[in-house]
């Protein structure tokens, strides 16, 4: 492992990749793969020029004892031995204090340029991941960062990607998803935020941004690698890559959108007045099951039939953006844990 440079030193676990790294590996989460979260040094085929080592469940669950959320509470500078409520609440909490991005006055995310000609991402080590996947995915869980031609809208999200040719990724552009929107015609956008500040929530702090090389768009300062365009590819020394292997549960598709999307299902089921204390997605599920646990209490104080409760919590969940991907709902009472698969099953 690296020691941490002094840059690091300045940083917050969730505010940094390199500082985040290290401590998964301080408290045994993680594994330098070169001779629990893999960490690949030697990958076949790397550049001469450090491109790339790969860092595997960057933020799967773990199967140390009482820290099973470890690399995502980290990731959202909580303590290692964080509840899932307490992850549940994070997310909450951020949308109510956005924490605007400040310029750097270092970027180590430029350390290294690649610019024209000279990239072929093709030579780079990229894995593949599946024995049947139709080619290599470079991008599988890093962010795209895309602003409305009109400068009002900065959406940052997660799209999987393909390799296609030298110079090209091929993703998905779902026309009704931000990143379509943003691509259509007919500025400006009723969204209207920078969704970095969100991001700055989420850590605690400002994120520190740059500018790109080749735009004017802000991208995260200390970013292990920069793809624009692709015109120009910027990156640390030494920089890692992390991958999400889509499959058989826990992934990152649980740890992360199905955690979000909870939340967002308990703040829209508490608006709506319902008696729901928590919600769960719980990863052996692939995001197929959405556990809400019911306040009886506050239940009784309705007067209501269990059918018509049920009936109205389905309505108000899956008339809902986060509902539209949600097949399977589960009603339990406050007595049983959500976030323990054997209670709930």
């Amino acid at each position: 492992m690296d020691e941490t440079a002094s840059y690091e030193d300045t940083q917050t676990t969730a505010g940094s990749f390199r500082r985040f790294i290290q401590e998964l590996h301080a408290e045994s989460d993680l594994v330098a793969i070169d001779e629990e979260a893999p960490l690949f040094d030697n990958v076949k085929g790397r550049h001469p020029n450090g491109l790339f080592r790969v860092l595997g469940a960057p933020v799967g669950a773990s199967q140390q004892p009482g820290k099973r959320f470890i690399r995502i509470a980290k990731s959202l500078g909580l303590p290692s031995t964080a509840s899932g409520q307490d992850i549940i609440n994070k997310f909450r909490e951020a949308k109510s204090c956005q924490i605007p991005p400040t310029e750097a006055p270092t970027d180590p995310g430029k350390e290294f340029k690649l610019l024209g000609d000279e990239i072929d991402l093709t030579a780079l080590p990229v894995p593949k991941l599946h024995a049947d996947d139709g080619g290599k995915f470079l991008q599988t869980f890093g962010m795209y960062i895309v602003q409305s031609p009109d400068n009002t809208w900065v959406n940052w999200s997660i799209t999987r990607s393909i390799l296609h040719g030298e110079r090209s990724l091929v993703g998905p552009m779902i026309p009704r998803k931000n990143i379509g929107l943003i691509r259509q015609i007919g500025m400006p956008l009723p969204k209207g935020v920078n969704e970095s500040a969100y991001i700055g929530a989420l850590i605690g702090s400002p994120i520190e941004v740059t500018k790109a090389e080749m735009n004017g768009i802000l991208v995260p300062a200390n970013a292990e690698i920069i793809f624009e365009g692709i015109m120009a590819i910027t990156y640390r020394k030494v920089p890692i890559l992390p991958i999400c292997v889509t499959g058989r549960a826990p992934e990152e598709s649980e740890t992360v959108w199905g955690l979000t999307q909870a939340a967002e299902v308990l703040t829209i089921s508490e608006d709506a007045g319902l008696p729901i204390k928590m919600v769960w997605n719980p990863f052996e599920s692939h995001c197929h099951w959405f556990v809400l646990q019911v306040d009886r209490e506050k239940l009784r104080e309705l007067n209501t039939a269990m059918e018509e409760f049920s009936m109205k919590v389905f309505h108000t969940v899956f008339a809902s953006k986060p509902g539209y991907n949600i097949p399977i709902i589960y009603l339990l009472g406050d007595d049983i844990d959500p976030t323990n698969l054997r209670d709930v099953i």
